[in-house]
């Protein structure tokens, strides 16, 4: 900006972007990694999505001891608790030094690629880091326990794999998600703790993963397995158990439409509808009825009656 003039967007564009390009790449630091200062600047988010566009490298990296944390948190289940604070990308909500500096590069922001497509930028860019560091942890690991470590170190890994896993099946991953979660189980049968809350929980990812790759019947008979275990433990009328039964009724509605086995057409639908309105009760007994997560199987739920009410079933 010069003389009270606004500078349009394209060209101070141009001018930072000739400014990282200069570089050549640029360093983000995420510390702490839970809550980074980093996307809490305006400016830094500002040049990591100018260097993501341009195709520049973006190394992002940790002190020491939070490197040491992030991996204590993967161990611990905390995957999803990373993935979650390096989504969370509000450059609307970030700050600068000087408030006049916010204010201009906001607006420049707004009447160029806009808030939401900047923050989808910045978000995808971390959030693709988190899954590259969590494999690669996991890989580590895996190496290391071969020689068939310690039940603890065992188990930890086991939950790693799970955590890794869940990340890899939500971009689309399937596959390497699939090596990962059939490794965990393979380490929770070993160890004799694949008939637990956990173990069910996991079962359920991989039935999941298994039914995203079309493989329904395999899908539907690990749901089942988990489902079975979370009666057994006394889990199945809880949240984890409502978000089992909707995977279950969700593959049932896959496996009609697939018409793999058209004499069980029906049964499929009558097994779909049954266990949505399960999961329905389970909510609401619950208490977690009114969220997202609620709404969507209600969605759920009425596609399943839609599809059997045009089938006339």
């Amino acid at each position: 900006e010069a003389a009270g003039e606004t500078v349009p967007f394209e060209d101070f564009k141009k001018a930072f972007g000739d400014r990282v390009a200069g570089i050549g790449k640029i360093v983000a630091m995420m510390a702490p990694w839970k809550d980074p200062f980093y996307i809490k600047r305006v400016w830094c988010d500002f040049e990591m999505y100018t260097a993501t566009d341009l195709k520049q490298e973006v190394i992002i990296a940790m002190p020491p001891k939070e490197a040491e944390d992030f991996r204590s948190s993967l161990l611990t289940g905390g995957v999803s608790e990373v993935w979650a604070a390096l989504g969370a990308v509000k450059v609307e909500q970030a700050e600068a030094s000087v408030k006049e500096d916010k204010d201009r590069i906001l607006k420049l922001i707004e009447e160029g690629p806009g808030f939401h497509h900047l923050n989808c930028a910045v978000a995808e860019k971390l959030q693709g880091w988190i899954v590259q560091a969590s494999e690669g942890y996991l890989k580590q690991r895996l190496e290391e326990n071969l020689d068939g470590s310690a039940d603890g170190a065992a188990s930890a890994v086991a939950q790693l794999g799970e955590g890794v896993g869940d990340l890899l099946r939500q971009v689309g991953k399937c596959a390497d998600s699939q090596k990962y979660l059939e490794k965990s189980r393979s380490i929770r049968e070993q160890q004799g703790t694949l008939q637990t809350p956990e173990g069910a929980k996991l079962l359920r990812n991989l039935g999941v993963v298994y039914g995203e790759q079309k493989a329904l019947k395999k899908g539907l008979a690990t749901l089942r397995e988990a489902e079975d275990i979370r009666i057994k433990t006394g889990t199945l009328r809880t949240s984890d158990g409502a978000r089992l039964l909707s995977n279950i009724a969700s593959l049932h509605v896959k496996q009609h439409l697939s018409r793999e086995e058209e004499e069980s057409d029906a049964n499929h639908m009558d097994e779909a509808l049954r266990n949505y309105a399960e999961a329905q009760s389970i909510l609401e007994e619950t208490g977690d009825d009114r969220t997202d997560e609620a709404a969507q199987l209600a969605f759920s739920e009425g596609n399943a009656y839609r599809v059997r009410g045009r089938e006339g079933g």
